[in-house]
């Protein structure tokens, strides 16, 4: 990965990276939920939050943002020497549909954290990468993608397009 101090170029082990992200930056990352990205959990464990027992609900991406906005805020007031840095929050993926909720919590809670006398969080960017944004939108983009000149030469067999035609359009017709 680009963010890490080391490359691993063979079985013999590492090599040191001087031009990753962390040499110009400090990076943390939260895995949210359980269960995500590597995170893991050893014996079957959930985590439940606040918002979660209050509305006797399972967890929603909305959830995820108010835990998410919580722990930004704790972390900066527990790591002082961090405090009033820019903030970036990245994701990819999912991310997509994480990050501008994320990001969101982040901005709304920096007007309680100003009220509390904490120092607001320096929220500078939301950063998106290949992000799952609109599934219904992306799925019928699909094809066009792999067996169309849309962006790049069409990469997928022939059988494989006519078969992925025929779905994208089942799709398309159910969706309307």
């Amino acid at each position: 990965m680009e963010l890490g101090p080391c490359r691993i170029p063979d079985a013999n082990g590492t090599k040191y990276f001087n031009e990753a992200w962390n040499s110009k930056a400090n990076v943390f990352f939260v895995d949210q939920p359980i269960g995500v990205g590597y995170s893991y959990a050893d014996y079957g464990e959930f985590v439940v939050s606040c918002t979660m027992v209050l509305r006797k609900a399972q967890g929603t991406s909305e959830d995820a943002a108010a835990d998410i906005a919580a722990f930004v805020a704790i972390f900066f007031e527990n790591f002082s020497k961090f405090k009033g840095r820019a903030f970036h929050m990245a994701g990819e993926s999912y991310g997509g549909r994480y990050i501008p909720l994320f990001a969101s919590a982040v901005y709304d809670q920096n007007a309680r954290l100003i009220e509390a006398g904490i120092t607001p969080i320096n929220l500078t960017s939301a950063i998106i990468g290949n992000g799952w944004t609109d599934g219904p939108s992306m799925v019928l983009s699909y094809y066009d993608m792999v067996c169309t000149a849309a962006s790049v030469p069409a990469f997928a067999d022939i059988a494989s397009c006519v078969h992925l035609k025929q779905l994208v359009g089942s799709y398309s017709t159910q969706a309307n």
